[in-house]
């Protein structure tokens, strides 16, 4: 069990609200490549078992155990068994061992994701969002303000993210600019860098 301090997101919010009833299809579900999750990976080093907590079918949890992590896998919808089926914005604590995440968070309510598991005690943090995250003035005063993170990496070749349901769109081509960003204990101000 974990001592860190509840979310402050409250537990009835409107997004879990939304999420319990609708479809799938609904709930942004976009697989992230196993390229992009290897490229973070080359670049930063987690502490303890990581929690992957928008996992989907596991597309981003697979990369991550092959490169030696212990990982709790889990989303609201699992797509395969061995994802446990957890709100994560309902969560009160990390689970036991795991003191870092990785993830993809449905980019309409990402920034409650940054700030729920900030407000978990997480070490460290790193989400996949579209550029176009890092802009708006609520975000900077309620994420980028009071918690910079410590790192910012550009893909500077557009990384497809291909609707869960549809393989046929896997290799279209993307059209958003993504990047990881990521949070870390202990590390202030944030470095920019780019994966090629």
């Amino acid at each position: 069990m974990s001592d860190a301090p509840a979310s402050t997101i409250p537990a009835g919010n409107r997004f879990a609200r939304e999420r319990r009833c609708t479809p799938r299809t609904g709930l942004d579900w976009f697989r992230t490549p196993a390229w992009a999750t290897e490229a973070l990976l080359a670049r930063e080093a987690f502490p303890g078992a990581v929690w992957e907590c928008a996992a989907g079918d596991g597309a981003m949890s697979d990369p991550i155990a092959a490169a030696g992590y212990r990982v709790v896998s889990s989303d609201v919808e699992p797509q395969r068994a061995d994802v446990l089926r957890r709100d994560f914005l309902l969560e009160q604590e990390m689970p036991v061992g795991c003191q870092s995440i990785i993830t993809n968070p449905p980019f309409r309510i990402a920034g409650d994701f940054v700030r729920h598991a900030l407000g978990l005690g997480v070490r460290k943090l790193a989400i996949i969002q579209r550029i176009a995250f890092l802009e708006g003035s609520e975000r900077r005063k309620s994420i980028f303000g009071p918690h910079p993170p410590a790192r910012v990496w550009v893909f500077s070749r557009r990384v497809t993210m291909w609707k869960g349901d549809l393989e046929e769109q896997r290799d279209k081509g993307g059209a958003m600019a993504f990047a990881w960003i990521c949070w870390e204990v202990g590390q202030p101000g944030t470095q920019l860098g780019w994966i090629d």
